[in-house]
């Protein structure tokens, strides 16, 4: 038996402690270990102990939480199930959702997402329930000092909930002050000025006079709040796109005649699309539009005829250029380990037009395969194809596409750069899709001999009409380190900040903001003497009302108990006598009722039985025996059993004993030795005048 000395509260804060050093630990585990390059398999086995072990520890912290607050095992059980599931979506943030993997290892079926959570729920949750029940059932909490009045559970959270709603409300205005590198070092990020980043294609496009560039580090719900024309630039990213906060309010921006450009490497840019056009579909029986569906082919591009320095350095020239806006004044275009388009029969419903392809003939996507992560060099049709992923065929189908045996990528120029225009009129709902991100970085964008540059300005000048003021939207929230997790006070803002957005954007829970918002900042304005005054009152009226319930309710327990005693109907000078006891309101009394409402029925018997001795000590002195306590009760009560008073007093020495300790852990128990001590207390009061055997 552990014990924890010392208020609620802190018990409170040293499990909230402990939960945010086992979440830190796991982390620094879990990116230092695992070998996140290896199979499934390998992956969920290294996974293995350390989710039983944090399972088991969650669900301990999660019982010790819950122990503070309300007793019993079933509310304990589950705040330990709740903590658990926070540290397995922790767990799974961290492992899923690719904060310590690299861009080229996120797989393109998004279905493997879901792989994580089903072994999460596998191992965490049972651990965590085991955790829970070894904690409510081993650990107690000393009762609240003398005097001192025990605080709730969630007052204990009040102050440091404001705590952190302010400093997240300054967090904008403070990161500039305290920011030491200005560089984000993301790859593809607009901000950074390493080879793989993208800030000389931002400031070549603000030299061009589109200086309203803005950069989003949260979720796309916040695209809803712009009502303005605007351009979503999204290049190369790494990270998961929430189904729910994301690709909603991405659709919402294309119907909105938004424009975008993407650009893919080897990321996650075939989950957008997908999860896009699924959620789309539903708007066609309404005669609504749908995303442009694209889809993007894992591997590298090789091109044996037109390529600089190797062939995955592949150089478009003019004559795989096709006539567009985008590609006006360009000779040439190198990419960099760039992917392909999949186009297919039936997908000309999205107006998609092929602006740029490699060679005929003389190139191919090549596949990784067992020992050579970056393909063999050499065009095999069973293995360098496409294979569409099962989820989608069905709605493929419904759409009058039907594929056979995949998508083969090589013997005929695959694409590599697309546009659409969805909107009839204006420069609004315009897409541009390339497979390379890396052809507006900084390593290639200014390559000399080629004209990646133009290319890229080209694009934003279709994409935006020309409009030098329209709002150009840089989308860093999906991006990641390529070498270690993003903890940099932007992004973990960006994700507060994303969901903050989500939950006030949201049709159904965005009309609740309002009054949130009033009710909390109402709480903490200052209050004039008329207001504090009605809020005392309140307060005493809420007070005493409370009272008059704890009262009513002790009332309602004192006469169900004294009816209990033996099993008989008891006198009204026995029922009072009985009441006069528990009614008292002192120390003693709280101790008592704390022990109780914690199930620690032990502690409660020995306060009693406490007493009771000092009782036994007036009347008959110190020392005196319970042989001679019994003999003076049956002198006075000849009806009394003998057995049943030597029986209560060894079972109670049992109880109180540190050697040969009797449990009580059932409350009928529990009641049956407090109704013969009522009773033992009543016969040892009964004697008027000190014994002298």
């Amino acid at each position: 038996m552990v014990r924890i000395v010392g208020k609620v509260r802190w018990a409170t804060i040293i499990a909230l402690g402990l939960m945010i050093g086992l979440v830190a630990l796991f982390i620094l585990i879990l990116g230092n270990t695992i070998c996140w390059d290896c199979g499934w398999g390998e992956i969920l086995l290294g996974l293995l102990f350390p989710f039983l072990a944090s399972g088991l520890v969650a669900g301990f912290i999660g019982g010790l939480v819950a122990h503070t607050g309300k007793h019993g095992l079933l509310p304990g059980m589950i705040t330990a199930i709740v903590v658990t599931l926070i540290q397995g979506v922790l767990i799974l943030l961290n492992a899923t959702l690719g904060l310590n993997t690299v861009p080229t290892d996120v797989e393109e079926n998004p279905m493997t997402f879901f792989i994580p959570v089903i072994f999460i729920l596998i191992t965490m949750l049972p651990m965590g329930a085991i955790g829970g029940a070894i904690s409510l059932r081993n650990i107690t909490l000393s009762p609240p000092g003398k005097g001192e009045k025990e605080k709730g559970l969630f007052s204990a959270f009040k102050k440091p909930l404001f705590v952190v709603i302010f400093i997240l409300a300054w967090t904008p205005l403070i990161v500039p002050l305290l920011s030491i590198d200005t560089n984000i070092d993301k790859p593809y990020s607009a901000w950074n000025d390493k080879p793989s980043g993208m800030n000389t294609f931002k400031e070549q496009v603000e030299a061009a006079g589109y200086t309203n560039t803005v950069s989003c580090i949260s979720s796309y719900s916040l695209l809803s709040r712009i009502e303005e024309q605007s351009l979503l630039v999204i290049l190369g990213p790494n990270r998961f796109f929430n189904p729910i906060s994301d690709v909603p309010f991405l659709i919402d921006f294309f119907r909105k005649n938004g424009s975008m450009l993407i650009a893919h490497e080897q990321g996650s840019t075939s989950w957008l699309m997908y999860d896009a056009f699924a959620a789309s579909l539903p708007s066609l029986a309404t005669g609504g539009s749908i995303f442009p569906f694209m889809m993007f082919s894992q591997g590298i591009l090789r091109d044996n005829v037109s390529y600089y320095k190797e062939n995955q350095f592949p150089v478009i020239g003019a004559g795989n250029l096709g006539s567009h806006p985008i590609t006006s004044g360009i000779s040439s275009i190198v990419l960099n380990k760039a992917g392909g388009l999949v186009t297919i029969p039936g997908m000309d419903i999205f107006g998609w037009e092929i602006v740029a392809t490699s060679t005929d003939g003389y190139s191919w996507v090549d596949r990784k395969q067992e020992g050579y992560p970056d393909g063999n060099y050499q065009y095999n049709p069973s293995v360098d194809k496409f294979d569409i992923p099962i989820e989608f065929e069905w709605a493929l189908k419904k759409m009058g596409i039907t594929i056979v045996g995949g998508v083969p990528m090589g013997g005929f120029p695959i694409p590599v750069i697309a546009a659409t225009q969805y909107s009839t009129g204006g420069s609004g709902g315009r897409v541009v899709c390339t497979s390379d991100a890396s052809i507006f970085s900084n390593q290639m964008i200014s390559l000399p001999g080629f004209d990646n540059l133009q290319f890229a300005l080209n694009c934003i000048d279709w994409l935006t009409g020309s409009n030098t003021s329209m709002k150009i939207i840089f989308d860093e929230a999906h991006l990641k380190p390529g070498t270690f997790q993003d903890t940099t006070v932007p992004a973990i803002y960006g994700t507060v900040l994303g969901y903050v957005g989500y939950l006030s954007s949201n049709w159904f829970t965005a009309p609740f903001y309002p009054f949130i918002a009033l009710v909390s900042i109402k709480r903490w304005l200052p209050k004039s003497e008329t207001e504090k005054l009605k809020e005392e009152r309140k307060r005493k009226a809420r007070e005493e009302k409370r009272q008059k319930k704890l009262q009513k309710k002790a009332r309602r327990k004192r006469r169900v108990l004294g009816k209990l005693v033996y099993g008989k109907k008891l006198t009204k000078r026995e029922k009072k006598n009985i009441q006069g006891v528990l009614k008292k309101s002192t120390y003693f009394m709280q101790k008592l009722t704390w022990y109780m409402e914690q199930s620690e029925y032990n502690q409660a018997l020995g306060l009693l039985y406490n007493r009771l001795k000092r009782l036994i000590g007036k009347k008959f002195g110190s020392g005196t025996s319970h042989d001679v306590v019994i003999h003076a009760i049956m002198e006075r009560n000849p009806s009394v059993n003998h057995g049943s008073l030597t029986r209560f007093f060894k079972q109670m020495e049992r109880v109180v004993s540190k050697t040969r300790k009797l449990r009580v852990r059932r409350q009928d128990f529990f009641e049956k030795l407090y109704f013969e001590m009522i009773t033992v207390q009543e016969y040892i009061e009964s004697i008027q005048e000190e014994y002298v055997p």
